[in-house]
């Protein structure tokens, strides 16, 4: 069920025609420096309170209109191989919401900066009427299996960070929590006997 839009705003609300006009007449009446430089000032602010209210009215709807992300690519293990949780990579994530995200009139960069003991990632939303926000995620690096060089470190950890931050800036789920970024120790769970009973009586039927 889709759910109902809110309004949106026309690009110049009927507030900043008015201060638009009286700017006008003021420069017709030869008005003081200083007097037109506070009247600017007011129109800057009233400017940027209706982009970021625009803003905010188009990610209410993004947000309606975002389908729950499905979760198709296998995550952790157990120490015998088997998947104990699904998640959605990035990409996927992107592709599903990349349409609704333009449409909404929202565009997007990613930046990333090192750290010691981790990686900082930036989602920097913009809208078209000229707002913008910035989320931040910092990951502390995930843990090194016996294969992982520094670079797999860094650039699995950088992955999980950005796709959590990308999530978070649009609000965007994607069901329950995902383990992709768990520790080894974490994944690596142990399987009881009675467990491994009743699997292979599964099987066996």
């Amino acid at each position: 069920m889709t759910e109902p839009y809110m309004e949106v705003l026309p690009a110049v609300s009927p507030q900043q025609s008015s201060f638009d006009l009286l700017i006008a007449q003021a420069i017709d009446k030869n008005v003081s420096v200083e007097s037109l430089e506070r009247l600017l000032a007011i129109r800057e602010k009233l400017n940027a309170e209706h982009a970021k209210r625009q803003f905010n009215i188009a990610m209410t709807n993004f947000q309606a209109s975002c389908p729950i992300i499905e979760k198709k690519k296998a995550g952790a293990l157990t120490n015998t191989g088997m998947v104990t949780s699904r998640y959605a990579p990035l990409d996927s994530i992107i592709a599903q919401t990349k349409e609704l995200i333009k449409q909404h009139g929202f565009n997007y960069a990613i930046d990333t900066e090192p750290d010691p003991k981790g990686v900082h990632v930036y989602v920097i939303i913009r809208h078209t009427e000229g707002h913008e926000e910035t989320k931040h995620v910092f990951m502390p690096f995930v843990e090194r299996t016996k294969v992982m060089t520094d670079s797999h470190v860094e650039m699995a950890t950088m992955t999980i960070a950005t796709r959590r931050c990308f999530c978070n800036a649009f609000g965007i789920m994607t069901g329950e929590q995902d383990q992709d970024g768990f520790t080894n120790k974490e994944k690596d769970l142990n399987i009881t006997q009675a467990q491994i009973n009743t699997i292979n009586d599964f099987l066996s039927q």
